[in-house]
């Protein structure tokens, strides 16, 4: 496996995998994967609970009791 952790001294390279990776760079996102670097990054996403939107969607649902016009 190669080190990937090579390119995050490099600015220009980790807004470069940003903007292919993702939408594109945050503010603070570049400073982020060269300290953290790349593994990080990948293992971030995967390593926050999920979040499920069914009980937002019915408490929107619920507040608004004309919620059939939305229903086609």
């Amino acid at each position: 496996m190669t080190d990937t952790r090579i390119y995050s001294a490099d600015r220009r390279q980790c807004a470069k995998f940003l903007y292919r990776g993702s939408f594109g760079p945050k503010k603070g996102q570049i400073d982020h994967l060269q300290k953290n670097g790349f593994d990080a990054w990948f293992d971030e996403p995967f390593s926050t609970p999920p979040t499920f939107h069914l009980p937002k969607l019915k408490d929107l649902f619920n507040s608004n009791r004309n919620y059939t016009k939305w229903i086609a």
